[in-house]
């Protein structure tokens, strides 16, 4: 049974007020200091929320006798103890009641305080200062432990250190429960928390960097007593809790746009990285893995070690390829060279494991060079699960006799010796006005976005300035797909179907709502504004987006050359543009 004793306060206040200070402080068998902490308390903040939690001494009796003479303490009390983290949860959801009811601001501030005494609250102001002055969104007083046990020193900085790895910040002292937050990031962050014994501080504390609030926690303070309540378990228990926060914060920010369960929110990215690794694992298990281009690196590895070995050479070139010219390097020189020293230890499977590494490494880079990769949804689907890359590259790879086309077939008829010159001649063509327009479209999507007055606001405004200027919009339009594009709802469902998130699908798609609506006419939204939505949900730069459309219409314009060495048209492209352009000059008429 849960009680709340709260006395009537007068709360009136407007959005001009400054914030307000309240003090959450979890209580369980604190009898002979809650009194004291109480009092010294109350003149820093504007109200205290202090939670019993199940005491059976007398904490509750001497928390009412402070509160008898001081109105602005709500009590909160359990009648069993449910361990910290509930008590933080109760104090926690009520400030949300209020928050949502008006009562409260985002910007108030949240202040946690033991009532053990621990907590010198000579330093709450400064505190307070720190998270004020410097705009941050939460800051973990750093606490100096100069007189804890060494154990409890080094067992603070593994929890530290374990934090910091999934928060993707620095932690000096994650388990300090002397803390100052923002109200709306602190109750933002509690949608993602689960909370268990003493867990709290160590999940909020991986959770809001994730969430991308500002955290500090490397002000220093003094620890006017040594007080610990935690034992091996409750480590063990905050070291699982780190990990499941951080799960639950990346596979649900970015949730896909589609309905699922929460079961599935958490297992499906977890089911591909688990089979991605099981592939890994079996690939171990084989001295010779066969796959795409896998015998490439073991004949490498093969031929060097064969060479270093029973030849004592370091050998630059391959004796048996083009007249003994093939370079052994400088492709593949770290693996191949580590796995010919090393061939003689492990064998063929060397080969085999530098290629799980490799695999490995390329997800590593892969998140390090782009934070966005770090979200497992992305990570799945970009990484191990390229199905709707393959969709976009296949659309951008052939759209018959354009521009690009052209100037491939009219290059070839001129210099046929030069294939690379003739598809050189039609990717000069990828650009603003046709085929690349995906990055014109990607840009508009990248504004909606981070329109501060909405993405409906943004989509029609966007349009009107596109009509008022009579210029071409990216992505909108084409000459023979009307009045819809067939290729875009396909490229949308293979998209969705691999679970991305859709927020810039969806801007897309408002994008065309206002289209429609200014133009007063319907334009269809086509394959490259599809592709640039798709894209844009995987982390795609802007900058880059054009390179899928050239690394595609290479291929495509191979086949143009294909095309024209049996079926030539180019002469006959040259003397269709030869009369239908008109000559318009003067010399003729006056040589005339």
């Amino acid at each position: 049974m849960t009680t709340v004793l709260r006395r009537s306060v007068d709360e009136s206040a407007g959005p001009a007020r400054e914030p307000r200070r309240i003090a959450v402080v979890p209580a369980y068998n604190e009898e002979t200091t809650v009194a004291a902490v109480l009092q010294r308390l109350y003149p820093a903040v504007d109200e205290v929320l202090i939670v019993n939690d199940g005491s059976t001494d007398r904490t509750r009796e001497k928390i009412e006798e402070v509160q008898a003479t001081r109105e602005r303490i709500t009590l909160v009390t359990y009648e069993v103890n449910r361990g910290m983290s509930e008590a933080y949860v109760a104090a926690f959801e009520s400030l949300r009641a209020r928050f949502e009811a008006g009562e409260l601001n985002g910007d108030d501030l949240v202040l946690t305080v033991d009532a053990d005494g621990q907590h010198d609250l000579a330093v709450l102001d400064r505190i307070v200062d720190r998270l004020v002055n410097e705009n941050y969104d939460a800051v973990i007083a750093q606490r100096d432990l100069d007189n804890y046990p060494r154990y409890k020193v080094l067992g603070n900085w593994v929890m530290s250190a374990w934090a910091t790895v999934f928060a993707g910040m620095r932690y000096h002292d994650v388990e300090s429960g002397y803390r100052a937050f923002r109200l709306a990031p602190l109750l933002h962050a509690l949608q993602y928390y689960q909370g268990y014994k003493y867990s709290e501080t160590i999940e909020v504390a991986v959770v809001l960097p994730l969430l991308g609030y500002r955290v500090n926690n490397d002000l220093k303070v003094p620890v006017p007593i040594y007080r610990s309540r935690t034992r091996m378990k409750d480590v063990v228990i905050d070291l699982v809790t780190a990990a499941l926060a951080w799960w639950r914060t990346v596979t649900q920010r970015r949730r896909p746009a589609i309905s699922l369960p929460r079961w599935a929110l958490y297992g499906a990215p977890a089911a591909v990285l688990a089979a991605w690794a099981v592939v890994l694992l079996l690939m171990l298990t084989k001295p010779v893995f066969l796959g795409t281009d896998s015998m490439n690196n073991y004949a490498h590895v093969w031929y060097l070690q064969d060479r270093i070995f029973n030849y004592a050479e370091f050998p630059k070139h391959i004796h048996l390829l083009d007249n003994g010219e093939a370079l052994v390097f400088p492709y593949g020189f770290a693996p191949w060279m580590l796995g010919a020293m090393l061939f003689p230890l492990f064998g063929d499977w060397i080969v085999t494991a530098l290629m799980v590494t490799g695999v490995v490494a390329l997800v590593v880079t892969a998140c390090l060079v782009r934070p966005q990769m770090r979200d497992p949804w992305l990570l799945g689907i970009f990484v191990l699960n390229p199905f709707f890359v393959d969709a976009v590259l296949v659309t951008l790879m052939e759209h018959g006799i354009t521009p690009s086309a052209i100037a491939t077939r009219l290059t070839l008829m001129s210099a046929p010796e030069s294939l690379q010159g003739a598809v050189a001649a039609g990717l000069l063509g990828v650009g603003g006005q046709f085929l690349g327009t995906m990055q014109g479209a990607a840009e508009l999507i990248a504004e909606m976005m981070a329109a501060e007055d909405g993405v409906p606001a943004a989509a029609e405004r966007i349009a009107r300035r596109h009509r008022a200027s009579k210029t071409a919009l990216p992505g909108f339009g084409h000459n023979l797909h009307r009045p819809d594009d067939p290729r875009t709802p396909k490229i949308l469902a293979i998209a969705r179907g691999t679970g991305v998130p859709g927020q810039h699908i969806a801007a897309l798609l408002a994008l065309g709502e206002a289209v429609d609506r200014i133009y007063e006419r319907h334009i269809t939204i086509n394959a490259t504004g599809a592709i640039a939505a798709v894209l844009s949900e995987i982390g795609i730069p802007v900058e880059v987006m054009r390179g899928f459309a050239v690394i595609t219409r290479a291929a495509g314009l191979v086949g143009h050359v294909k095309e024209e060495l049996e079926n030539p048209a180019a002469r006959g492209l040259w003397d269709a543009g030869t009369h239908a352009v008109e000559y318009s000059g003067s010399a003729l008429k006056n040589h005339a």
